[in-house]
């Protein structure tokens, strides 16, 4: 069966559609609260207020001692009670 050149291109949308779907899911951060002792250095960045050199230095904290309430992440250099304001919400451990 031959398909025609309007068929090939609902086929080609199709695919990029899909293809861009994945793509903003593997983007996307899951639903839920990021972990403090498991989460990587990229998913931390990914709360208001974190950025890369904070994030290096949750990692590095937690190395050291894992966090046994989520307001321990006070302790880290950088993080005051504003940022933890912002970020209580979607932190657990």
């Amino acid at each position: 069966m031959k398909r025609n050149r309007s068929q090939n291109l609902l086929v080609l949308i199709a695919l990029s559609m899909l293809i861009a779907s994945v793509a903003v899911a593997a983007q996307t951060p899951a639903v839920g609260k990021i972990d403090l002792n498991k989460a990587t250095a990229e998913q931390l960045t990914s709360l208001p207020g974190i950025g890369e050199s904070i994030a290096a230095r949750i990692v590095e904290y937690r190395a050291k001692t894992p966090f046994t309430s989520i307001e321990q992440i006070m302790e880290v250099k950088g993080i005051g009670q504003k940022t933890f304001d912002k970020i209580k919400d979607l932190i657990t451990i």
